[in-house]
């Protein structure tokens, strides 16, 4: 092989190895960029359930808080959406036989009314999920706590999928 040729052909690689590298670069920083993206829109979606919880409250419209859990888990990431009081117990959930019931489980015992966004991240029987909640506030006074729980390999499919079409 001349030196011309081996000087092309290393110059192509390195042109192609810098190419690659920037092509990873960018991916890299579009999917930081999507899953932060993601998790404040997530954030946002549970401080509006809170909202809607508190004006239901107020109002004593309950089937307007129905309808924006109905409506939040019609999102093929969200697994189920709810309120419950403060022992527990369920006061409205997406699945409407789950009112009333008391929960036996505890993840958000450190949520307090001082609280903004509480994220857990935890393993059921088939799936991991994201649960983001927050308290809802009523004259100082927390009533209620709203949670939406998120299929974790859901949230990743979508970040990838949004990856792909960009």
């Amino acid at each position: 092989m001349k030196l011309r040729t081996r000087f092309t052909f290393l110059i192509s690689s390195l042109i192609i190895l810098m190419f690659a590298l920037f092509i990873s670069f960018l991916l890299l920083v579009e999917s930081t960029h999507l899953m932060r993206e993601s998790e404040e829109i997530r954030k946002d979606t549970v401080l509006k359930l809170a909202r809607v919880c508190r004006e239901s409250f107020l109002s004593h419209d309950e089937i307007s808080l129905l309808n924006y859990l109905k409506d939040i888990e019609t999102s093929s990431q969200v697994v189920w959406a709810m309120t419950v009081d403060p022992t527990n117990r369920v006061l409205m959930h997406s699945a409407v036989s789950q009112r009333n019931k008391l929960l036996r489980d505890l993840p958000l015992i450190k949520l307090s009314a001082d609280s903004n966004v509480i994220v857990e991240r935890y393993r059921t029987k088939n799936r991991q999920i994201v649960e983001y909640a927050t308290p809802v506030i009523v004259a100082g006074r927390q009533i209620a706590i709203g949670r939406i729980g998120y299929d974790s390999q859901a949230l990743s499919r979508a970040i990838n999928d949004a990856l792909l079409r960009t």
